[in-house]
């Protein structure tokens, strides 16, 4: 009977010294015992045990251990302990679901470098785009403080209490859970606060206090008067900017991110109606205005939240 297949560079290196076996998917991965002890205290702690009558299964020479982990999980598990230059980005999980089988892997193998590597990719921008909800469960679960914090706050993009059931949630408290909708609720009010209170609005020239063809326009909103930086009154008079102005504070009570003023379609919805007025899109006024103040709009909301702190826990 042939001997499975070995697992793809560099866990077919020939020098290597041991076999680690993915009984689930039936792949042999080269690899150095000496590597492996130094990265896990459970493979360093099986090393020093005498093997005395044993019979060890092999496979050229090399003696095999066989694992549970799938080929995938493993090749990323090992990925983590092999030098980046030799392995590259290539063994780096691609989603959640995988950086959350690395994870228990590395803690299931006692390999506390690598479980601090995957904490950090636990909470990087690419796997914090995709479900922060689920990542924040993860973080308290085993009581990660920062990383929860750091997942709670990207949670803010969500209508956290509209937002899709995640299995990790099961691991948490109903006590963690409420916290976390607390956190959001207070963000809201502080959000709430920044279009209220406009006096972090610097420039006083922005096209929605000047166009004269909105002001005589007889079909706009009635005026809105704004108190800027410096206390100086201004009156809005441009409907297309009302309008994102009334669609931007109902959003943000639901989620307080600085990422809902700048949202690409609502921006180019509001690029259309200002383009109604041909005195605001004139020259492309309307545009470098509008992107001028959604920026600091942004900024400005992801500052008062951050000021907004959120208790963690500790499972320790």
């Amino acid at each position: 009977m042939d001997p499975p297949p070995l697992a793809d560079a560099p866990f077919d290196d020939q020098s290597a010294d041991t076999v680690l076996r993915s009984t689930t998917s039936n792949v042999d991965f080269l690899v150095n015992r000496h590597l492996l002890a130094f990265s896990s205290l459970f493979f360093q702690t099986m090393f020093s045990l005498p093997q005395g009558n044993v019979e060890q299964e092999m496979r050229d020479h090399r003696p095999i251990i066989r694992v549970e982990e799938d080929r995938e999980t493993l090749g990323m598990l090992l990925g983590y302990c092999y030098p980046k230059w030799l392995v590259g980005d290539r063994l780096v999980p691609s989603d959640t679901i995988g950086i959350l089988k690395v994870h228990h892997a590395a803690q299931k193998y006692l390999m506390d470098g690598v479980e601090h590597r995957v904490r950090q990719d636990l909470v990087s921008k690419r796997m914090l785009a995709e479900e922060p909800l689920r990542i924040f469960a993860v973080a308290v679960q085993h009581g990660y403080l920062e990383e929860a914090r750091i997942a709670a706050r990207e949670t803010l993009r969500l209508p956290v209490g509209s937002s899709e059931y995640v299995p990790e949630l099961e691991d948490i408290t109903g006590g963690d859970h409420y916290r976390l909708l607390l956190y959001h609720k207070l963000c809201g009010e502080r959000a709430e606060d920044v279009v209220k209170d406009f006096c972090w609005v610097t420039n006083e020239s922005f096209v929605w206090f000047e166009c004269a063809e909105c002001r005589r326009n007889p079909a706009a909103n009635a005026p809105v008067r704004w108190i800027i930086s410096g206390r100086r009154p201004k009156w809005v008079f441009s409907r297309w900017f009302l309008e994102y102005m009334d669609w931007v504070i109902k959003a943000l009570t639901e989620r307080p991110s600085g990422t809902v003023a700048t949202d690409m379609e609502l921006f180019d919805a509001t690029m259309a109606n200002a383009s109604l007025c041909r005195t605001c899109f004139q020259g492309g006024r309307a545009l470098k205005d509008f992107r001028e103040f959604t920026s600091a709009l942004a900024r400005e909301v992801d500052r008062a939240t951050s000021e907004v702190g959120i208790e963690i826990r500790s499972r320790a």
